[in-house]
């Protein structure tokens, strides 16, 4: 399964420190899950008012990978440290 998480900040959150600080949490929690196969950190490169400011990609064993995933203290660790800043969320979930 394919999780796709989108995440659109406030007007002028976003920079470079935010989005290394991004990849490296999606890469710790890649290492401390182990059914997370593979995870990617895009940042959007066009500044348009309806596009999203980073793409999260993280391909999962299962489901049951997802809700795992979702209750680590790493996921709520940063949901805790951005939530604040997030005008938009999208997830969106595939199997292929």
């Amino acid at each position: 399964m394919t999780h796709y998480l989108l995440l659109k900040f406030e007007p002028n959150y976003f920079n470079d420190k935010l989005f290394q600080y991004i990849k490296e949490t999606y890469l710790r929690i890649k290492e401390a899950i182990e059914n997370i196969e593979a995870v990617a950190v895009y940042k959007n490169c066009l500044d348009r008012q309806g596009n999203m400011d980073v793409m999260i990609k993280m391909d999962l064993e299962g489901e049951d990978t997802l809700n795992t995933y979702l209750e680590h203290e790493l996921h709520k660790a940063f949901v805790k440290a951005v939530d604040e800043h997030v005008v938009l969320r999208v997830s969106f979930d595939v199997n292929e």
